[in-house]
């Protein structure tokens, strides 16, 4: 049978042992976000670096009267823009409707069946 002392035991136990896990799982993410901040101070950092290299670059390439294009060359969002055969279809005007459907839409629309659900007449 239960006795006060050992309800006020449990009672004991159990906040000790849910305040220790607090203390552990705090600990943990305080050492995860102190991480990330490091982390994160890093990549500005490299960031910096990079961009002071390239206001150098261009600075050479001004001074040596290099030809540097601006949008970072010849890129796919460069390559893209002169697509023979671009994705984008213009939209359709007021009243017109498109025929062309995805592989994944219906050419129908769903109509639930009337009527006996089993089967029966």
């Amino acid at each position: 049978m239960n006795t006060i002392r050992s309800v006020y035991y449990g009672w004991a136990t159990l906040i000790g042992a849910g305040g220790f896990a607090y203390w552990l799982a705090k600990r943990s993410i305080n050492a995860d976000r102190a991480q990330k901040a490091l982390d994160d101070i890093e990549w500005r950092k490299g960031q910096a670096k990079l961009r002071e290299s390239e206001a150098q670059f261009r600075q050479y390439a001004a001074d040596k009267h290099i030809d540097v294009d601006p949008s970072g060359g010849g890129g796919p969002s460069r390559e893209a823009a002169g697509d023979p055969a671009p994705t984008r279809h213009e939209p359709a005007t007021e009243g017109q409707r498109t025929l062309e459907k995805s592989k994944y839409e219906a050419t129908q629309v769903w109509r639930s069946p009337k009527g006996d659900r089993l089967g029966r007449t």
